[in-house]
C-alpha cells in the first residue's frame, strides 16, 4: 500500500483512497473551527484585525513575549527564518487579582538573507487566515512594520516537528507504532480538509516531516503554506494569488518543494495536483515506517546520511525492499488482526 502510494505519478487512486481512508478512520474532517484555546487572549492586548482577518501584532508585543528574541526561546529555524517560543496575554497579578498564565505561541520571525520573502509571508497569511481545522497549524497573526519585520505568529506546538522525532535517537523510541498510527492519520485528515473540504481547494506544496507540527498527544498538524497554491476548484480572481495558468486537470507552474519529497510527474513536466501532495505524504509515510531519510548516502546503511556523490531514494529503494519486508511484529494495527495473528506477516 505505502509503496502504491509513493508510485511515480502522484499515487494515483491509491493515495487518495488512503488519504480518506485514514481520515475517516480518525473521524470527521473538513471542520471548520478554530483552536478554542486562544479564544480568550488577554482583550487588553492589541487587537487591530489586518489583511483577510488576521489579528495585528505590534513588534514591541512580541520583543516582550520573546524576551527580544532570546536565544534561550529558539526553537526552530527554517528557510523563512527563527521560530520562537513566545508567551501572550496573561498577568503577573497585583495581590487583590490572581495572576492569569498567558498562552504559549511560536513566533517565525523573517530572517536576513531569508531564502523566503514577502511573497510567501503573504501567501501564508492569505491561506491560513481562511483555513481552519484542528490538523492544520493556526495562524494567530502577524506583524508587517517594515519590510525587515516581517512576523508570524502562530499556535505552539510542544512536542515539535516530526522531523525532530525520527531524527534523535532518544527522542525517536518514544515514538511508538501506536503514535506513528496517529500521526499518519491526523496528518492525512489536515491534506484531506486542504483538498476536499476546503473552499477553493489548495494543494500545499511542500510536504515533508519538517512541515508536520506535534501536539501534546502526537496529533499533527500541517504547517508551513508559503509554497501553497490554489487547486483546480479555484476561481478566477479570488485574491489569493493565483498567476498560473490552470485547466480541470493542473496546474501549470515551476517546481517548488524540497529534494527527496518532489513528484516526479510534477517535476518533470511543471504540472501541479492535488496528487504531488500524496507523493509527498508517501514519502512521510515511509520514513515513519522505516526511519529513513527521503534520500541518503549510499554506503550509510543506517539511512541517515543526507549527504555525499552516491545518493539512495527512500522511494525507490522501496519499491526494491517491499518483496522482503516484513511487518513490525509488536503492533496490532499494522494488519487489523490481533497481536499473535499478526505475527511474522508481510506488509499489505
Amino acid at each position: 500500500m505505502v509503496a502504491l502510494l509513493a508510485a511515480p505519478g502522484g499515487g494515483a487512486f491509491s493515495g487518495q483512497c488512503l488519504l480518506a481512508l485514514i481520515s475517516g478512520k480518525f473521524g470527521a474532517t473538513g471542520e471548520d473551527e478554530k483552536h478554542k484555546a486562544f479564544k480568550n487572549l488577554d482583550a487588553e492586548a492589541t487587537a487591530r484585525t489586518g489583511l483577510f482577518g488576521a489579528r495585528i501584532f505590534t513588534l514591541s508585543e512580541l520583543r516582550r513575549a520573546t524576551d527580544d528574541f532570546a536565544s534561550g526561546n529558539l526553537i526552530g529555524q527554517g528557510g523563512f527564518g527563527k521560530v520562537y517560543r513566545a508567551t501572550l496575554g496573561g498577568s503577573g497579578g497585583d495581590g487583590a487579582e490572581p495572576a492569569v498564565p498567558g498562552f504559549e505561541v511560536a513566533v517565525k520571525r523573517l530572517g536576513a538573507g531569508s531564502q523566503q520573502g514577502a511573497s510567501e509571508f503573504l501567501t501564508e497569511v492569505r491561506l491560513l487566515s481562511r483555513l481552519h481545522h484542528k490538523n492544520l497549524v493556526n495562524l494567530i497573526g502577524y506583524c508587517d512594520e517594515d519590510s525587515n519585520q516581517l512576523i508570524l505568529v502562530y499556535e505552539y506546538a510542544p512536542n515539535g516537528t516530526l522531523k525532530d522525532y525520527l531524527r534523535d535517537v532518544v527522542r525517536v523510541k518514544s515514538l511508538s507504532w501506536d503514535r506513528r498510527l496517529r500521526i499518519a492519520i491526523t496528518a492525512a485528515s489536515g491534506l484531506e480538509y486542504l483538498h476536499n473540504g476546503a473552499s477553493p481547494s489548495v494543494i500545499h506544496r511542500d510536504i515533508k516531516t519538517s512541515n508536520i507540527l506535534l501536539d501534546y498527544s502526537f496529533n499533527a498538524k500541517v504547517a508551513d503554506f508559503g509554497l501553497s497554491k490554489l487547486g483546480k476548484k479555484a476561481a478566477g480572481s479570488t485574491g489569493v494569488g493565483m498567476e498560473e495558468k490552470t485547466d480541470k486537470s493542473h496546474i501549470s507552474t515551476r517546481v517548488k518543494g524540497t529534494l527527496g519529497y518532489l513528484d516526479p510527474m510534477y517535476y518533470t513536466k511543471q504540472h501541479l495536483t492535488d496528487k504531488s501532495d500524496v507523493f509527498s505524504f508517501g514519502v512521510v509515510l515511509l520514513e515513519l515506517i522505516t526511519g529513513r531519510l527521503p534520500i541518503w548516502q549510499e554506503d550509510d546503511s543506517s539511512g541517515l546520511q543526507s549527504s555525499g556523490e552516491s545518493l539512495i531514494n527512500l522511494v525507490e529503494w522501496g519499491e526494491s525492499s517491499r518483496s522482503s519486508f516484513e511487518a513490525p511484529k509488536n503492533s496490532t494495527w499494522w494488519s487489523g488482526r490481533s497481536r499473535s495473528s499478526s505475527r511474522g506477516r508481510s506488509a499489505p
